[in-house]
């Protein structure tokens, strides 16, 4: 990274500089996050069969302490709130995306409730601090490499997210 990052000085520095390069604006993020979500939820149902009428409504919220949180609200919908108060660069509105919805927290959720919803209402409460929540935060977090391999990745930020943050 030393030699590949351009500028003088502190590696770390000279990181959060070029990084700094990819924020999304506040007034382009719900389209950026918007088609992240689209996208993502593309390349989950190419894998899964969603229930039918599932969806994600996002609410954007500012000064708390996480860049997202998703709250599932039963029904095959959940809430996702996304501090607009932390600056997004584009790869990380999808990370965003992913982990948070498809085919992360949101999606876990709506499977187990078409599986067992009627007939087994606890898998659908999750304790903050318990084990279901350590395995579905686990889950969620490889929801970004699972939708989108490196080069599908690439090829998806540059061509669709990179105009809706209007960046070059």
């Amino acid at each position: 990274l030393d030699r590949l990052l351009p500028g003088r000085g502190d590696l770390a520095a000279r990181y959060a500089a070029f990084d700094r390069q990819f924020l999304v604006r506040g007034d382009r993020l719900p389209a950026v996050l918007s088609r992240a979500i689209e996208g993502c939820r593309a390349a989950t149902r190419a894998h899964l069969e969603l229930p039918a009428g599932e969806r994600v409504n996002v609410e954007y919220v500012g000064d708390l302490p996480w860049s997202a949180f998703t709250r599932y609200e039963g029904r095959f919908v959940s809430r996702v709130q996304v501090n607009a108060g932390m600056p997004l660069t584009v790869d990380r509105a999808l990370d965003l995306a992913c982990h948070e919805a498809y085919p992360g927290h949101h999606t876990i959720a709506v499977l187990l409730d078409a599986r067992f919803g009627d007939t087994r209402p606890e898998f659908l409460v999750q304790p903050l601090f318990s084990m279901q929540s350590a395995l579905h935060e686990a889950a969620s977090s490889l929801a970004p490499a699972l939708a989108f391999p490196d080069a599908a990745r690439a090829v998806f930020e540059r061509g669709e997210l990179f105009p809706l943050a209007g960046l070059d």
